[in-house]
């Protein structure tokens, strides 16, 4: 997996996260401190996100910044647990 690839995979995590937890781009972008404009190139995968950027969205998302690595296909989205559907009891 390239380069480009991953920021297009982070930025379709970050997006089902958002989504999962039922908050407009608008509501990250308060949160995170950001334009939300910015929130939507990173979602769509075209820019290259910074560190401190991912923070903020881990932040603003209320999960571990690691859990937006997770690019496992079978999980949509992040019920705050950052359990995987099949780790759950």
């Amino acid at each position: 997996m390239g380069n480009k690839d991953i920021i297009k995979q982070l930025g379709k995590r970050i997006r089902a996260i958002r989504e999962g937890k039922g908050l407009t781009q608008f509501d990250v972008s308060v949160i995170a401190n950001t334009d939300n404009k910015h929130i939507s190139r990173i979602e769509l995968g075209q820019v290259d996100i910074k560190l401190s950027t991912i923070i903020k969205l881990a932040e603003a998302l209320e999960i571990h910044p690691k859990d937006l690595f997770d690019f496992d296909p079978e999980i949509k989205a992040v019920d705050g647990t950052g359990q995987k559907p099949d780790d759950n009891p």
